[in-house]
């Protein structure tokens, strides 16, 4: 099993406090030898449950680094990436589940492979195996390397929530890298679990959802659909939602639309409903 010694685990948390303890906890540290053990650093974004005080009762092996204020999934990464001092970062969701199999399956991968700059893992519950060269890794779980990364850059910041994952592999891509799927490298993802979703919250995820698209059909247009059809499928979905009483779906469109016609960085009010 590869020695994880030049890896940090950087967890982006926002309102985690249920669920980030399963996560720290999902890979023990302790069994692993000092020199061997991988560095982890938390960015939260502000949170509001006590997951900062959490973190620094429960969990000392964890670097924390407490924003003031929540600015979003990309630039919160990057923050724990210019803090990392290992070659080799991944990225990660509180609500991800980790083994030291998986990590070491992944940093092997990206050592193996000259060209390969980035590594995902198998986030489903399929059993599989072997690697494959995508174009697309999910952003709940991305290692990274930095010596091959560092030279065109990571999340694009102008990007709060939505679609920075898309923007980073193309342009590793372009840059000539490869990226790579593990699917033998199993990281469970309990996706919608790292923060509690009222019609609020939600209005606010699919907001940023709309304002990314809108930044990135303009950024990468052969890789995201035109404004004009994005807002034409959004509206036929809010139209049939409304129609037969799908709250979440219409709240979804809705705020899409809301989002990618917006010209502010933030919701400046949220939906009523």
């Amino acid at each position: 099993m590869s020695s994880l010694h030049d890896l940090t685990l950087i967890s982006i948390s926002y309102n985690s406090a249920e669920i980030i303890g399963q996560h720290i906890e999902s890979i023990d540290l302790a069994s692993i030898p000092e020199d061997q053990r991988p560095k982890w650093i938390v960015v939260d974004n502000d949170s509001h449950d006590g997951t900062p005080a959490l973190l620094g009762e429960k969990y000392p092996q964890v670097t924390v680094i407490a924003n003031k204020e929540n600015v979003g999934f990309g630039s919160a990464g990057n923050q724990g990436i210019a803090a990392a001092t290992t070659r080799f970062v991944m990225i990660l969701n509180p609500d991800t589940i980790l083994s030291q199999a998986a990590l070491s399956t992944m940093l092997l991968e990206l050592e193996a492979n000259d060209k390969a700059a980035m590594a995902g893992p198998n986030v489903t519950d399929h059993a599989a195996s072997g690697t494959t060269n995508v174009e697309w890794i999910v952003g709940a779980a991305m290692m990274m390397d930095r010596r091959k990364m560092d030279a065109f850059g990571y999340f694009d910041e102008n990007i709060f929530l939505y679609g920075e994952e898309s923007d980073l592999c193309i342009r590793t891509i372009e840059a000539g890298f490869k990226i790579l799927h593990c699917h033998g490298a199993h990281v469970p993802h309990a996706e919608g679990e790292s923060s509690t979703r009222t019609d609020k919250t939600l209005y606010f995820l699919f907001w940023h959802m709309g304002k990314a698209h809108a930044y990135l059909c303009v950024k990468h247009p052969a890789h995201f659909s035109a404004m004009a059809s994005y807002l034409r499928k959004q509206k036929r979905r809010m139209f049939f939602a409304k129609l037969f009483g799908n709250r979440k779906r219409y709240i979804s469109a809705r705020a899409k639309i809301d989002g990618s016609t917006s010209t502010t960085a933030q919701p400046t009010q949220l939906l009523a409903l």
